[in-house]
């Protein structure tokens, strides 16, 4: 259904509390993680819920690339300098 219009190149939607990536007839997709709770990673087992940190996506399109930035916010993660290796927060 989505080959036949010839003109989807990106497939966006959200949210289904993960982040989730692939490629459906061809087509990539992505999904955004929400800003609550995410679901654990369970493909076997009953639905369990986590904590994780709320995210947002900014997403930067032009005419040859899509680039997915994923941002977590309202959490206190240690900073790490690439430069020394060393904890800056």
């Amino acid at each position: 259904m989505l080959t036949r219009h010839g003109n989807v190149r990106y497939i966006f939607f959200g949210h289904v509390h993960r982040d989730i990536a692939g490629t459906v007839a061809g087509i990539p997709f992505s999904v955004q993680r929400g800003l609550h709770a995410r679901f654990m990673l369970d493909l076997v087992g009953d639905e369990v819920v986590e904590q994780a940190p709320p995210a947002y996506s900014l997403i930067l399109i032009d005419s040859q690339r899509v680039v997915i930035h994923s941002c977590d916010f309202l959490e206190q993660w240690p900073l790490w300098s690439p430069a020394t290796g060393q904890r800056v927060r």
